[in-house]
């Protein structure tokens, strides 16, 4: 019987000095909404509404940035301009950040490269982007964060962006964007 106390101690000993049981953390999944190709993860597509067009196919767009160098090769583009409606993006997304990424044109003297940019969401007014660059070399920059914001309440989100016509009009090439 002796044996078979010590065997109880023992097992007593090694569940009592066993770490506790934790919950593990699950790691945050991040999840890309390509402009053309949409979200990653549920499909849905970016709701353009106005005059944008999918800019490797657009072939009278003075702006033409490289394609090899946009994700997933591609972008819409849009200029603002009073003959024409409001133009926006809507993203839609479930998660607690999202970061919006654009090509970003430099100075040219043959094209419109002033960007100014709205966001609102979740009908709120959140911020805007804007660049007037006056370098000409590179012409583009490529996956420039134009909006990011995290802490949101998790859950479903609305995000609208739209070029604004002031003080002149703007260009907006939306590549794409990333949430958790």
């Amino acid at each position: 019987m002796f044996p078979l106390a010590i065997v109880l101690v023992s097992l007593t000993l090694s569940l009592l000095i066993q770490p506790w049981p934790r919950p593990a953390l699950a790691a945050a999944t991040i999840v890309t909404i390509d402009d053309e190709y949409g979200d990653s993860l549920t499909g849905a597509l970016p709701v353009y509404e106005g005059a944008w067009k999918f800019g490797p196919d657009c072939s009278d767009c003075l702006l033409q940035p490289s394609p090899a160098d946009a994700y997933r090769s591609g972008w819409h583009d849009t200029t603002t301009s009073t003959q024409y409606a409001q133009q926006t993006v809507t993203l839609t997304f479930n998660g607690t950040a999202i970061s919006v990424y654009c090509i970003v044109p430099n100075y040219s003297a043959s094209a419109n490269t002033f960007v100014n940019i709205s966001f609102s969401l979740d009908g709120n007014p959140a911020t805007t982007y804007d660049s007037n660059s006056t370098d000409t070399v590179p012409a583009f920059r490529y996956n420039v964060t134009v909006y990011s914001v995290a802490g949101l309440a998790s859950g479903e989100h609305t995000l609208v962006m739209a070029p604004l016509q002031d003080p002149s009009s703007s260009v907006v090439l939306f590549d794409w964007a990333e949430y958790t």
